[in-house]
């Protein structure tokens, strides 16, 4: 089932006007009732806060999924690829997949 969410939230970035350039969709296991933390990863609308990211994201996706696929997911993120390599260290270990994406390879950046 989070793979259908994960289509679906994709069909709808590729929507935006104008477009998001590049963009990555994790998904991990809360534990709880079989809920997902779903974090969308990019560089756009990095100048905005992440309250407005977030609430801009769910006012687009929202609307295309069912009701039981909402309440699938627990929390959403809308993370810059900075903030990201901030948080993922956190993340190692944990059940995290890579639902979608609409980059050619996932880069990780080691300093």
């Amino acid at each position: 089932m989070i793979k259908t969410i994960g289509k679906k939230i994709e069909a709808a970035l590729s929507l935006v006007k104008p477009p998001i350039r590049q963009f990555e969709i994790f998904a991990s296991e809360t534990g709880l009732d079989q809920t997902y933390v779903i974090r969308i990863v990019t560089s756009s609308w990095a100048n905005m806060d992440k309250a407005r990211r977030i609430a801009k994201v769910e006012s687009l996706f929202s609307p295309a999924l069912s009701e039981s696929e909402r309440e699938r997911i627990f929390r959403i993120s809308v993370l810059t690829p900075k903030e990201w390599e901030t948080v993922r260290p956190d993340l190692i270990g944990s059940k995290m997949l890579r639902i979608r994406s609409n980059k050619a390879t996932a880069i990780s950046v080691r300093n």
